[in-house]
């Protein structure tokens, strides 16, 4: 069921959206850290990040520029839910949509007509971590107590394949067209097949290093060529990617356990992850090598691109990175100076990045959405 967002409906939620400009003045001011727990850093290492980003800010790559019509630039959004957002997809076909997941089984479609919340019966309070939607607009979102949910339009329903127990906390979801991969906790996997069931999958290193015994799947990259997955734990390294080949999964190891993967269709691959270090990987030939020059501290917990020579990274606190085929630029995630009621660099955690095209993608952190693109 797909439920419009009015004005009155807005301001019954606790951070309601960013209607008029007084109201963003006021909120977004004041949005400081959002105390996500998932940062382990202490306080002596925070003060030295503040301070870094304070002057990385001042020193910026400026990303508000004009164009042909209308102004390319950032605007802040609130999504129409309490708990925190931990996943967002670009709605591929349809400029400036994007569909957003998060705690408490929220689901929040964005798009010109203003947010719209989705609620599937059986979802519950479970979280939501994941979402991949299909050129055709069909999403697949996935999260905590084997939670597996497909739908598009006014149509949504729980996959009901999907065992629940022993229980998946399905961190990871791609696909290739109707191909789709999900992707969790014990390194489970489930595959839709050709008739669109899910259907386990036995992901057995048989090339390389094992994975751990206590190893999670944290993502997934779908390609018409092959399957990559990121493990936080092998045998004897801290992290592997893993490929899926005609010969069964090769694996690559890592010095560091991953929280982000893409692929481009290029080839290009990155993973990215760490807390109070900065951790960065290319494949380069048959292994993945971490590159310097991020000018930043602590880790990063999501990537995306749109090929070899532009990748962007998502970091703690607010920290977005983007490479430009020589090297990382700064991006400025806040309003281009002048315009009215600007807001803050965000400091909240990146938790995903939804690209719709090099001058149209979303950043999302657990409380608000960094939405760039051309604005009236």
């Amino acid at each position: 069921m797909i439920r419009p967002i009015s004005r009155s409906d807005a301001a019954g939620h606790r951070r309601g959206w960013l209607r008029y400009a007084a109201l963003a003045t006021l909120l977004l001011a004041g949005c400081g850290n959002d105390g996500d727990s998932g940062d382990t850093t202490d306080t002596a290492v925070q003060d030295a990040a503040d301070a870094a980003a304070d002057v990385e800010q001042d020193a910026a790559v400026d990303v508000g520029t004009d164009t042909v019509t209308g102004t390319l630039k950032w605007t802040a959004q609130v999504p129409p839910v309490d708990g925190k957002i931990l996943g967002a997809a670009a709605l591929h076909g349809t400029a400036g949509a994007y569909l957003l997941v998060g705690e408490d089984g929220a689901i929040v479609r964005l798009g010109a007509t203003g947010p719209q919340i989705i609620t599937v019966p059986g979802v519950g309070a479970a979280d939501l971590r994941a979402v991949y939607v299909d050129d055709k607009g069909v999403a697949t979102l996935g999260g905590d107590a084997s939670i597996l949910v497909q739908g598009s339009g006014s149509d949504w329903q729980l996959v009901p394949e999907i065992p629940p127990s022993p229980v998946t906390r399905f961190r990871g979801i791609d696909g290739a067209g109707v191909d789709v991969w999900a992707v969790g906790d014990e390194t489970r996997a489930f595959r839709k097949d050709a008739g669109g069931t899910f259907l386990p999958v036995d992901v057995t290193v048989t090339d390389g290093e094992a994975l751990a015994a206590n190893a999670n799947f944290v993502a997934v990259q779908v390609q018409s060529d092959a399957v990559w997955i990121a493990a936080d734990a092998g045998s004897k390294s801290a992290g592997l990617v893993l490929e899926q080949t005609k010969d069964g999964w090769r694996s690559y190891p890592l010095a560091f356990a991953p929280r982000g993967l893409w692929r481009g269709t290029d080839g290009a691959t990155w993973v990215v992850g760490g807390t109070v270090q900065p951790h960065v990987a290319r494949l380069e030939g048959s292994a993945f090598v971490e590159l310097d020059g991020l000018q930043w501290m602590l880790g990063f917990s999501a990537v995306a691109g749109f090929g070899a020579d532009d990748v962007w990274l998502g970091a703690l606190k607010g920290q977005v990175r983007r490479w430009n085929g020589t090297a990382f630029e700064t991006v400025s995630v806040k309003a281009p100076p002048g315009t009215p009621s600007p807001f803050a660099q965000p400091s909240g955690d990146v938790g995903a990045l939804a690209l719709h095209a090099p001058d149209e993608l979303l950043v999302a952190t657990p409380f608000f959405v960094y939405r760039y693109g051309i604005q009236p």
